[in-house]
């Protein structure tokens, strides 16, 4: 059995510049209450978003944060974590992850990419 991801609204604060203005960023969190059985089915930029802020959470850093690190523009990163984008470049993951400091393979070696759990 299948089931679809629901997409809930977040908001998020945290200091993002040196003169410690607090800004709050929208982004959305995909929840899910999944049974054993069930499949949870998600478009590929869903699977990015999730990874790309279960990364993020796991080495406490802010979309800011990567930014300084990466050199990809702070929009481009709220972009992907919005699923404002149907498709990212692997150009830009592999800098993501340059900014993360792990390898690409790292980046998706993760349930979220296992060809199951992505739309056909």
């Amino acid at each position: 059995m299948s089931k679809n991801c629901t997409f809930s609204l977040t908001s998020q604060n945290w200091t993002d510049s040196p003169t410690t203005r607090t800004t709050t960023f929208l982004f959305y969190s995909i929840l899910s209450t999944v049974a054993e059985t069930d499949v949870i089915i998600l478009k590929l930029n869903q699977a990015i978003s999730k990874r790309l802020l279960e990364l993020l959470d796991k080495q406490g850093i802010t979309q800011y944060r990567l930014y300084l690190l990466s050199g990809v523009p702070r929009s481009t990163i709220n972009n992907i974590v919005l699923c404002a984008y149907d498709s990212v470049k692997l150009r830009i993951i592999h800098e993501l992850c340059q900014g993360l400091n792990i390898n690409i393979s790292d980046f998706f070696n993760s349930p979220l990419f296992d060809e199951e759990n992505l739309e056909p």
